[in-house]
Formats: C-alpha cells, sequence, structure tokens
C-alpha cells in the first residue's frame, strides 16, 4: 500500500442465479452502503435465464455495469462461469475439443502402443500414457487467442459500448499447467503435464531432444533436465495463455489480473506453474488466492506484490477470506485484511458475496459477505479501519532470493499426489520438500526479524538484475542487501556479482531488522484488556425482530424431505417457516394450526397441504402452533434435488434445548444434544449475575439468533473519565450508545473491552445500549462438525464428508450427534474509568 495505491475492497459478486435486473441493482446498492469499492461480477455455475455470453445476457449486464458507475463502484469482469478459467462455460472444448487438457502418466504396465517406454535407475521398464481430463491444455499455443475469442471479445463486443468502457479489469481464476486440477486422476507413479507441441518446444528452447525418464527418475543430469523442464513450462504457459489475455486487456485500457492454482510456496508452485513468477511478470497486476480465516506463510503475498513493484505499477490483488466459515468475525476480517495489505496487496477480492444464498449457496465456501452475515452493518466499519491503518508498505532494500530452480532440480512428479493440493500445507518428506521447508522457515525469521524485504527466484535475478550506483537493481526495483536461500541455484557470475550485497538472516536477527508494517498492523487488530471489576449490571433485555430455530430435514425419498418441530407454549404463536430454496410443495401434519393470507385453517392430526408465499429467495409458509406442549411434523419438495436443504422457524419465541449446554467458562463454543423446543418462557434467567451462565444468551433463548440482542442499563459515573471497561462477552459485534450518542462498533477482546468514549463523561447517570450481534455460525453452521467453528470450511465440511481440511483427523465421517453453537453473552459488569 501506498499513496498512489490505497486499499481498495471489491466483492467476489457470485451470480449464482438468473439475471434480475431489480435484485440485480438492490445489491449493488447495498455493497456501496457498507463500505465496498467494487465488484467482480462472476457468473458461478449460472443457471440462466438469460444464457450465458448471449445478447439478452450482455443487454443486462450492461445495464447493471451502469448503474455500478452511478453508484461509484468499480465494475471487473470475472473471465469465467465457474473456475478454472479458460473453458468459456463449456464452449472452448465444444467448439476446439482438441484443446483438451493432457499430461503424461507414470504407470508400470501398459496396453497402449503409443505409451512412452522410460526406465529408473535400476534398470526396470515403465510406461507414459497420454491421458486427456476434463480442463483445458493452458500449454497450448493456440488457447490462450481462442479464450480471449471466446469470452474476453464476447464482452467487448456484447456490451453496451459506454458499459465495457467503464469495466476496469478483466479476473482470471486459477489457470496452472492443469495437472493439479486433475488431481484425483493422476497415477500413484505421478504425471506430468503435457502438449502436442512440448518435444519440438524443447528442442527449440534447449537445442536437445526432450527426455522424460529424468524428470521421474534420479538418472545422471536428472537435476538439470528436470529445472529445464519446469521452467520450459513456466515460460509456456506465460507466453501462451497469461501474456495475451494481458496485452489484449491493456490495448483496451483495462487491467488484466489472475491468481494461479498451486502459488502457496515454491514446492507447489513447481508442478503447477513451474514459477509463479513469469505469469506474475505477464500480467498488470500480479493476484494471489488467500484463503480461509488464518493467516497463511508469509512467502506468497510478498512474491506477489514483489512482482508487482519489480515489473509493474505495484497494485497486487489477494481473493481473500474464502472459507473462512460462517463463524468469521469483524476482528477475524479486519486481521486478515491487515496481514495481506501488509504484504503489499492492494486490492482485495472479497471471496464471497452469493446473489441467491439457497442452500447450494449456503453449502459453497462460506461465508457470504457482506450482505449475509450477522455483523453486515459493521462491515463498512471494518474496511474503514483497515483503510486508515494500511498507511503503505514500506518500499522494501533487501531481496530474498527463492530456490525456485533448486526445487525443480530435486522434485519428482510422485509428490504432487502426495501433497494436499488444496493448498499444499502438507507434503512430502524429500529432498525437495525440505528445501522448501528450509526457505519457508528463512522467511519467517526475516518476517520476525522485521526485514523489508522483496523476493525473486534464481532465474528473474540472472535475467534482470544488474548492480548500478552501489545497488542490486532488479527490473524497476533497487536492493542495498540480498540473502540467498543456502540452495539457490544460479550462475557463477550472478553470485559474484551479488556478493558484495550478501546478508544473512542471522544477521538481521541480531540487528533487530527494520520497520516491518505487517507485523505493527497486526499488532493494531487484537486489544486485550483486563476484566471490569465494577458491581454487576443489571441489563434490561430487548429482544431481536424474530428469533430463529434452526431445522434439519432429513430425506425420505423422491425429493422430499421430513423435519419435526416441537413446541411448548404458554399461548399459540404465528410463526414462519423460512426456506433456503423455492418449494414444489409443502405440507405440515400434527396438532397445529396453519392458515393462508386470508383464512386460517385448523389442521388436527392429520397432515394438509400449506400455502407457500414465495420471496426473493427461497419460500415462507406461515405457522400457528397451539399452546401446549405439541409437536408438528413439516414435509416439504425443493424445486431442484438438493442433498440438504437449509430450513428455519421464525418469529417472536424462545429456544431452549432439552438436553441443557456444556463447555468450558473460557471456551468459544457450547455443545448440546438438543431437541431443541420453541417456547414463550424464558428457559433460564436472563438477570446478569455472578457468573457467565447467568447472562448467556444462547441458553436464554436465543441459541440460533441472527438478529441483534439490544441491552439497557443506566452507569454511574463519579469522576470524568473516557473509558468504559467491560468483563468479558462474546459476540460477534457490539455497536455501543451511551445517553443517545453513538459510539460506533467494537469487536469483543478475548479478556474484555475497554471502550473509548469521544468526549468525556463528567459525574451522574448515563443510559448506556450495547446491541450485541450474535454469530452467523449459529444460524448456518456447521452444527455438527467436529471441529466445530473451524478457521477453514468447504462444502465437504457442510456435508459432513472428510477432505483435505480434515487431514488430522482418523475416521472417514466428520459430524457428530451433538450440536455445535457459539458462545453469545452479555457482560456482567460496567465500570467507568
Amino acid at each position: 500500500m501506498n499513496a498512489q495505491h490505497p486499499a481498495r475492497f471489491l466483492t467476489l459478486w457470485s451470480i449464482n442465479a438468473p439475471l434480475a435486473e431489480e435484485e440485480l441493482f438492490a445489491q449493488l446498492q447495498a455493497f456501496a452502503a457498507h463500505g465496498l469499492d467494487g465488484v467482480v461480477f462472476h457468473p458461478r455455475h449460472y443457471p440462466g435465464p438469460p444464457a450465458y455470453l448471449s445478447g439478452p445476457y450482455f443487454d443486462v449486464v450492461s445495464r447493471v455495469i451502469l448503474r455500478a458507475k452511478e453508484l461509484g463502484l468499480a465494475f471487473w469482469i470475472y473471465d469465467e462461469d465457474g473456475w478454472p478459467s479458460g473453458t468459456a462455460g463449456g464452449r472452448m472444448l465444444a467448439d476446439h475439443p482438441e484443446e483438451i487438457q493432457r499430461w503424461l502418466a507414470l504407470v508400470p504396465e501398459t496396453s497402449d502402443p503409443g505409451a512412452w517406454a522410460i526406465r529408473d535407475e535400476s534398470g526396470r521398464l515403465w510406461h507414459l500414457e497420454e491421458r486427456a481430463g476434463p480442463g483445458v491444455d493452458y500449454l497450448s499455443p493456440t488457447l490462450g487467442a481462442r479464450f480471449l475469442d471466446l469470452a474476453y471479445r464476447c464482452y467487448e463486443e456484447g456490451l453496451a459500448p459506454e458499459a465495457f468502457a467503464y469495466v476496469e479489469a478483466f479476473f482470471d481464476d486459477e489457470p496452472e499447467f492443469g495437472i493439479a486440477h486433475a488431481y484425483d486422476l493422476l497415477p500413484e507413479g505421478g504425471a506430468i503435464p503435457w502438449t502436442p507441441s512440448l518435444p519440438a518446444d524443447h528442442l527449440a528452447r534447449h537445442g536437445v531432444p526432450f527426455d522424460p525418464a529424468p524428470i521421474f527418475f534420479d538418472l545422471p543430469e536428472a537435476g538439470r533436465a528436470r529445472w529445464h523442464f519446469w521452467e520450459l513450462l513456466s515460460d509456456l504457459f506465460a507466453e501462451r495463455f497469461i501474456r495475451p489475455l494481458d496485452e489484449w486487456c491493456a490495448a483496451r485500457g483495462k487491467i488484466f489480473t489472475a491468481h494461479l492454482k498451486g502459488e502457496e510456496h515454491p514446492y507447489f508452485q513447481v508442478p503447477t506453474t513451474g514459477s509463479s513468477e513469469r505469469a506474475f511478470q505477464a500480467m498488470t497486476m500480479p493476484g494471489i488466492d488467500a484463503l480461509e480465516r488464518d493467516t497463511g506463510n508469509d512467502y506468497y503475498p510478498r512474491q506477489a506484490s514483489s512482482a508487482a513493484r519489480q515489473f509493474s505499477t505495484g497494485r497486487t490483488m489477494a481473493e481473500a477470506f474464502g472459507g473462512a466459515g460462517w463463524g468469521a468475525s469483524p476482528a477475524d476480517l479486519e486481521r486478515y485484511l491487515l496481514w495481506l495489505g501488509g504484504h503489499g496487496v492492494t486490492d482485495f477480492v472479497l471471496h464471497l458475496s452469493q446473489l441467491r444464498l439457497d442452500s447450494a449457496a449456503l453449502h459453497d465456501w462460506p461465508p457470504s459477505h457482506p450482505l449475509h452475515m450477522t455483523w453486515a452493518d459493521s462491515y463498512g466499519t471494518v474496511l474503514d479501519r483497515v483503510r486508515k491503518a494500511l498507511s503503505g508498505r514500506p518500499v522494501a532494500d533487501t531481496l530474498v532470493v527463492s530456490p525456485h530452480r533448486a526445487i525443480m532440480a530435486a522434485y519428482r512428479p510422485w509428490e504432487l499426489p502426495r501433497t494436499n493440493v488444496h493448498n499444499a500445507t502438507t507434503y512430502p518428506d524429500t529432498p525437495a520438500g525440505r528445501i522448501n521447508r528450509a526457505f519457508l522457515s528463512l522467511i519467517e525469521r526475516l518476517h520476525a526479524a522485521g526485514v523489508t524485504y522483496d523476493a525473486v527466484d534464481e532465474r528473474t535475478l540472472e535475467e534482470f538484475g544488474r548492480v548500478e550506483d552501489g545497488t542490486l537493481r532488479v527490473a524497476q526495483a533497487h536492493y542495498a542487501s540480498v540473502v540467498l536461500s543456502p540452495s539457490a541455484a544460479i550462475a557463477p557470475a550472478t553470485r559474484e556479482a551479488i556478493t558484495p550485497f550478501l546478508a544473512s538472516a542471522q544477521s538481521f536477527a541480531e540487528s533487530g531488522g527494520a520497520h516491518n508494517i505487517a507485523g505493527s498492523l497486526g499488532e493494531k487488530a487484537i486489544h486485550p484488556e483486563p476484566d471490569a471489576a465494577g458491581p454487576l449490571v443489571p441489563w434490561r433485555i430487548s429482544p431481536p425482530r424474530a428469533n430463529d430455530l434452526v431445522l434439519e430435514p432429513e430425506p425420505v425419498g423422491g425429493g422430499a424431505f421430513r423435519a419435526v418441530i416441537r413446541s411448548d407454549l404458554a399461548a399459540p404463536a404465528d410463526l414462519l417457516l423460512v426456506f433456503a430454496d423455492p418449494l414444489r410443495a409443502l405440507s405440515i401434519g400434527g396438532t397445529v394450526t396453519r392458515w393462508t393470507a386470508r383464512t386460517p385453517i385448523t389442521c388436527g392430526a392429520k397432515e394438509a397441504d400449506a400455502p407457500i408465499l414465495r420471496g426473493a429467495e427461497g419460500a415462507v409458509a406461515r405457522l400457528r402452533l397451539g399452546a401446549g406442549g405439541r409437536e408438528a411434523v413439516v414435509r416439504f419438495v425443493p424445486e431442484t434435488r438438493i442433498e440438504r436443504p437449509f430450513a428455519w422457524v421464525r418469529g417472536s419465541m424462545l429456544v431452549r434445548s432439552d438436553t441443557g449446554y456444556r463447555g468450558a467458562p473460557d471456551a468459544t463454543e457450547v455443545l448440546t444434544d438438543g431437541p431443541f423446543i420453541i417456547t414463550d418462557v424464558p428457559p433460564v434467567s436472563a438477570e446478569a449475575g455472578s457468573t457467565w451462565q447467568e447472562v448467556d444468551l444462547v441458553a436464554g433463548g436465543y441459541p440460533f439468533t441472527r438478529e441483534p440482542i439490544t441491552l439497557h442499563t443506566e452507569i454511574q459515573v463519579t469522576g470524568h473519565t473516557k473509558i468504559l471497561a467491560l468483563s468479558p462477552f462474546h459476540a460477534d459485534a457490539v455497536h455501543v450508545r451511551i445517553a443517545g450518542a453513538d459510539h460506533g462498533w467494537h469487536w469483543p477482546a478475548v479478556r474484555g473491552q475497554n471502550l473509548a468514549v469521544p468526549a468525556e463523561l463528567t459525574p451522574g447517570s448515563y443510559a448506556l445500549r450495547l446491541d450485541l450481534v450474535p454469530s452467523s455460525y449459529n444460524v448456518y453452521g456447521p452444527h455438527h462438525y467436529v471441529l466445530g467453528d473451524a478457521p477453514a470450511i468447504s462444502p465437504a465440511q457442510v456435508k459432513g464428508e472428510r477432505n483435505f481440511i480434515d487431514e488430522a483427523l482418523p475416521h472417514l465421517g466428520t459430524h457428530e450427534a451433538s450440536w455445535h453453537l457459539k458462545r453469545f453473552s452479555a457482560p456482567s459488569r460496567v465500570e467507568p474509568r
């Protein structure tokens, strides 16, 4: 970040429903109101109508773009329907089947007469079979040009001229050599990417015929053969796919940005992009995919921003926070954005905002933010705080040389099938893996020492490094010192040239290093404070506008589902049944009353059809529950086939668990076995008391609420004060008002919260109002995931299936019977200081 490139925040806008202009315009208005700077229009398994890339499609998108312009929102185009980019929504392979992705798979035996026979170190015969997958060939000489014709030029020609003129950027998603996307199809012996022109390309580049045997086996000269191979693929990928897209965009005054598959560290880059450096150098705005809630290693955001400083404008994009889970809080988002910004990211594409939050979207790499979070009203505050904190990444004066070439020389293709293909957090303990681990350790030592550094791989240093006026120049950036990875493989002449600049990580650690903005920003994101020690607070609680009960529909065959609603009400209650998806049929049976918009109809023990009131999203039906202990059975059929539908009961009610809640007082979650009962009698006292249980709002009847709960009290100020100390409480956010004055949004800290009062409070009595915001996790789950509110959630965790996130779990199933809920509680003490 710097004065030239202030932080910008765009939403990755998932267009997962038909294009309804009123709905699209309303969301644009909401994005602007929540503090966003723009949108990335992202067809995501777009169902139509109108058809993807059709004339009517472009007519609607043109009007959406011009509405964004009116609102001052930047507009970017995501170049695909789904991901990865390159298929043009399936049209590429339909029109050009020869562009199908290929690889050479190593197998011990084959019946393919065209297979390539090679021998390993012991002389054993192996075979390389050419195989094809569902993707496209990113190494093909013609793919980039054809993708431009099928996608980019369609937008140029289909959009209204004034709309296309306003488009700022095109966003390309997860291109790579191809074998990482074909991960599940790879044999145990591994595979290498392939394109029909590769033998000729290798001969032209290196002057020798291509021999695949050293790539797979530790034969003589294997090291040089391997890095020649992987560096060649890096060049073909950048020259044939990335650069044509960037040049097309630049010729029209547009920015091209992309994040690559496998970018997390040099080891993972080898089989996916060789070295991301080459692709970064070919794009105007290098990008990364920074997923999940916990910050990642400090190398890959720094690599992208380094390339942006060295070869482009300095702007760096990050697709951020995808898969962070519904439990992600404002504090989590703020911390994450500050980490990325400290590494030089300037343009944040926030993953993900679903146009339609149906059940499929609720499964889809949550969360959907800002609009679908319980804390949406505080979103603008998060972004404003990050903007103010990111005053700029200091210009790096140290260059770190990564060992990409050394890892290439040691890498063997069988290692990819044994690597966590999501983000390579785990990978084999091989020579290549050990070089990578040592390098990442070096990066963390430099980071901890506060070094302001850029990164570069060996080949980039050899090609672009020059000594000028006492500094080392790489393209357009200058450095005073160099830290060389011990394994880095660089030419003798380059090593000699950089010798006067060499420094060690140890020397930086001993000197204390230079100022590092990422470290200082991280410290500002958390404010632990001592517990308040004042008297207990007699809160008056205003309930939310509506409370929720999460239902758990079970399949009963034929696409239908069944859910049971239990109640124990002192008086009848008029409630709503809310479904995330449109319904084809709905019936309710049991001792309940149901009604249409006009005439109530009493239903005894028999089942009866219920009217469905359709909304913009899903379906809503009205429900009356009678007094006393009752049980209602709901049966429904969604319009489309769904594996796990989401449904709730909503209204003025309380919800209790018949088995109570358990969990340590200092834990952030509670568990219960249920079942849940709708009631109108508070299950526990909501008055403040001496223990955390006595102000617990989950046990107090709000385990699933999505609305804030408002607390009122009077505080007595005996001396002049500008601080209110609150004892620990659990909420995603709290909005504070004192004597009617708005004191803004705050994030609860672990040890309590000190609230700074803008205007000093003089002695007297003041009305204090706290709006406590519950966690979105309690509304959407996954409630039965054994790890609860985990910092990484994919569709598998919602379904209970084991995947890369669950590598440490010994069992295949990842769900349990107990419900997991985030704590939601009020502070028991408030002390003016």
